[in-house]
């Protein structure tokens, strides 16, 4: 007869919840938080955030001399309203078809929410639409880049301001003392995703598989 073993309990080392490895979860979670939902018209505006008058206060230097020819305007004039022409167009915006050197003209009757419809819950700003208001010297034109609808705050990017492109914070109750009138609804072209503003090479491509499309 073969001797036999005497049974032992093995025990199980204890399992520690905290111990246990989440990596490959949190790795996709990482991976996929800063993907947002956002208009090519939009990330190409945030491309030329860097731009800047030269000499400041001209109305003119590169690549804004460029824009300004595309309207065939030889004299320097304030840009607000040609950035968002152009930009729209670069990025295939659906609806409106805007192509204005006057900020009025993004004021689209059935398409434009008047401000009290922000205020009132009517109507939320999202990427990509037009704000639209009044200043010394005439009208504005920004660009949506985000709204917090239950703070009650976002961010615009617009040409033109402070002599250049800038992005900038906005509060509703900075638009209501500001002279905002209206926020245009943008269907924009969303075959562009992006987080951030596109780098040249991205611009590129995208543009291109648009135009061939």
């Amino acid at each position: 007869a073969y001797p036999t073993q005497p049974k032992t309990k093995t025990k199980l080392a204890p399992v520690s919840i905290a111990k246990v490895s989440l990596k490959p979860k949190v790795q996709r979670q990482k991976l996929l938080a800063p993907i947002q939902r956002m208009p090519l018209h939009l990330a190409l505006a945030l491309k030329d955030k860097e731009v800047i008058e030269k000499p400041k206060g001209s109305n003119r230097g590169h690549p804004i001399d460029d824009w300004r020819k595309a309207f065939k305007i030889k004299k320097p004039v304030p840009w607000c309203a040609i950035f968002g022409s152009v930009k729209s167009k670069e990025g295939k915006v659906l609806r409106p078809s805007v192509w204005s050197c006057a900020a009025r003209d993004f004021v689209i009757k059935k398409r434009s929410w008047k401000l009290a419809d922000v205020i009132y819950g009517r109507y939320t700003p999202k990427p990509g639409d037009y704000r639209i208001k009044t200043r010394r010297g005439g009208n504005h034109i920004d660009i949506f880049v985000e709204w917090d609808e239950k703070k009650k705050v976002g961010k615009v990017i617009g040409g033109n301001v402070a002599d250049r492109v800038l992005l900038r914070r906005v509060t509703l109750q900075r638009m209501i003392a500001d002279g905002t009138t209206h926020i245009t609804e943008v269907d924009g072209c969303h075959r562009y995703y992006s987080s951030a503003a596109p780098s040249v090479s991205e611009t590129a491509t995208a543009a291109k598989s648009l135009s061939e499309s």
